[in-house]
């Protein structure tokens, strides 16, 4: 990603966070230092304390004895946080490359696979479903994209022992709306709701409408077709779809509409490799192929969804 946006990102994260010290803080200056670590709020804040430090006399330091103390309390309480926050890669990148399994296929596969603007599509998105069959890759792009974000990330059901260093476990669905301007990935949400049961599907739309109006996101990811119902489509604001059979899914559903669009002539010889994947947004407009890699922090033990949380 370019400097003008991540100058960008960060300039609009002060403005709403910390309105009065915006115009002291040199930008440019925290992108070049945060190019040896992950960007997020914890070092956004270490360099607003700093920099709060900077030119301050032995007198004035007496004098705002109190509030200095507050201060360098807070700044430790940060820089413990940002080293448990280091293993997550919050560099925003938008360029991928293709494996070295796939160079030999660049050329043919260079007008098929835009650049996916991740992070514009998730400051205007408030739930993303990713559908695709078993070992495909769904669980490692939904971690993926938590990445292209600055909200707190939290992943529901996982014992907070495997997951990454930075992120946080949540188990209960009643805890889901008590959450604000957050990120919360939910893998295979059918081991715990039902939600192709009538009951349980107006309940999942009330809490989709509940997270948005907290300014959340939900991610779920699931093999099966049947938890994205008729009635929930329409509630869902970005679609990703990995490969899967075209055969297993219902005709005119969302997910059958996006393969049709991206498959010239049969849809049912439909097939992506495990770094591809389709996405659809409703707000950006962006229908396209794109391809991703794993993130530094992935291990096997993230692959598995837990089903021992209610």
């Amino acid at each position: 990603m370019g400097i003008a946006l991540q100058e960008q990102l960060i300039r609009e994260y002060l403005h709403k966070n910390y309105p009065e010290q915006e115009d002291m803080i040199d930008v440019r200056s925290l992108i070049s230092e945060a190019e040896e670590f992950p960007l997020n709020k914890a070092n956004i804040e270490i360099h607003i304390i700093k920099e709060s430090f900077k030119g301050e006399t032995e007198e004035e330091s007496k004098a705002n004895d109190n509030n200095s103390s507050l201060l360098k309390e807070r700044l430790i309480d940060l820089e413990v946080r940002y080293r448990n926050l280091q293993k997550r890669k919050a560099r925003i990148s938008l360029q991928y490359q293709l494996s070295p399994s796939e160079t030999q296929n660049e050329t043919q596969n260079e007008s098929e696979n835009e650049e996916i603007d991740w992070v514009e599509i998730l400051k205007k998105s408030n739930s993303v479903a990713i559908l695709g069959g078993r070992r495909t890759g769904k669980t490692a792009i939904g971690f993926d994209i938590t990445r292209y974000t600055y909200k707190e990330v939290y992943v529901f059901g996982y014992p907070q022992k495997v997951l990454p260093l930075g992120y946080a476990s949540i188990k209960n669905v009643e805890d889901l709306p008590k959450l604000k301007d957050s990120v919360i990935y939910w893998d295979e949400p059918h081991l715990t709701l039902k939600v192709y049961e009538n009951s349980a599907n107006w309940k999942f739309i009330k809490l989709l409408s509940t997270m948005a109006q907290k300014g959340n996101i939900l991610i779920t990811s699931t093999s099966d077709s049947r938890f994205y119902t008729r009635s929930l489509e329409s509630y869902l604001d970005t679609w990703i779809i990995k490969d899967i059979d075209f055969d297993t899914l219902k005709q005119g559903s969302k997910a059958s509409k996006i393969i049709r669009k991206h498959v010239l002539i049969n849809p049912e010889g439909f097939s992506l490799n495990k770094n591809e994947y389709l996405v659809e947004d409703r707000a950006t407009k962006t229908s396209s192929k794109g391809t991703f890699e794993l993130p530094e922090f992935w291990n096997d033990s993230l692959s598995h969804a837990f089903r021992d949380v209610i």
